[in-house]
């Protein structure tokens, strides 16, 4: 039987109830500081909804997220299917992908940006943020340090910028400004690595 709340008010008011039916995670999200993570709930009758989070973990945290609500176990087969087909998903534990989750909204947060506004109705499709989550910890940002990775279509960068320079300070973060082919048209990252590495030879100057 359908449920007859809209979707986003059955969301917020039950959606913690279904139990958890299955979780996904990119399987290279390590390695590109995107993690793409789907999060499935069962409803009593069989039918799945889940919630897919793209989650920045270099510095804007939770980039973008929506829902898919009600929809039969082919429906949610087939888009798993046609999900994987841009991602190697991976199955994956729920805790794990809780805290990636919240610790890059957390991290994302110190520079008051914040997470994609659907997140008010798919942060139920998780579970509360509490102490009953067990804590892991993952690295955010490049050695704790935020680094923006943008292209000049995305509408917020020149905001996100504004914030990492106020929030952050001056020479606190790196940014990248990229092409519609993934290469960078503009950065000071390099220039932090440059800067580093003179430092590292002052040094061992000094010690000789």
């Amino acid at each position: 039987m359908t449920p007859k709340l809209s979707p986003e008010k059955y969301i917020i008011s039950n959606a913690r109830k279904l139990p958890i039916h299955a979780v996904y995670l990119a399987e290279e999200w390590n390695e590109t500081g995107l993690a793409s993570i789907l999060v499935a709930r069962k409803h009593p009758q069989g039918n799945i909804t889940c919630a897919a989070y793209m989650v920045d973990l270099k510095c804007v945290g939770l980039k973008e997220t929506y829902y898919f609500f009600n929809k039969t176990p082919e429906q949610f087969q087939e888009f798993i299917e046609d999900y994987s087909i841009k991602l190697n998903l991976i199955k994956s534990d729920y805790n794990f992908v809780h805290n990636l989750i919240y610790g890059a909204i957390a991290f994302a947060e110190e520079f008051k940006i914040s997470p994609q506004k659907d997140f008010a109705i798919t942060q139920y499709i998780l579970e509360e943020d509490t102490d009953d989550i067990p804590l892991i910890d993952f690295e955010f940002g490049e050695n704790g340090i935020p680094h923006l990775i943008v292209t000049p279509a995305m509408p917020s960068f020149i905001k996100y910028l504004a914030n990492l320079k106020k929030f952050a300070g001056e020479g606190n973060y790196f940014y990248t400004i990229q092409d519609d082919w993934g290469d960078a048209k503009e950065s000071n990252y390099e220039s932090f690595l440059d800067d580093d590495n003179e430092e590292d030879d002052d040094y061992e100057e000094e010690i000789k």
